[in-house]
């Protein structure tokens, strides 16, 4: 079994900016808010609470880090609560 590596902040920092819309915020939401595939391929910007920093799962609440709400914001501006966010 291979060992498994982490990045360090930094490093993950630069990952995301080398990283296309909407890979970004793909890799965003698994990282910094720990969602499943499943949960990333399904989000609509209805389960995103920009106000409270939450994400509004079917099954639980996931609390967002401010760094996931900035990158958030201006990619939900105008979208329907049924748009999908990735």
């Amino acid at each position: 079994m291979p060992a498994l590596t982490y990045l360090a902040a930094g490093r993950m920092a630069a990952v995301f900016a080398a990283a296309e819309p909407p890979a970004e915020t793909i890799l965003r939401l698994a990282r910094q808010a720990g969602l499943r595939r499943r949960e990333i391929q399904t989000l609509t910007w209805g389960q995103v609470d920009l106000v409270e920093w939450k994400l509004c799962l079917p099954d639980r609440t996931v609390p967002m880090e401010l760094d996931l709400a900035m990158h958030l914001l201006p990619l939900g501006e105008g979208k329907a609560p049924g748009d999908s966010v990735a």
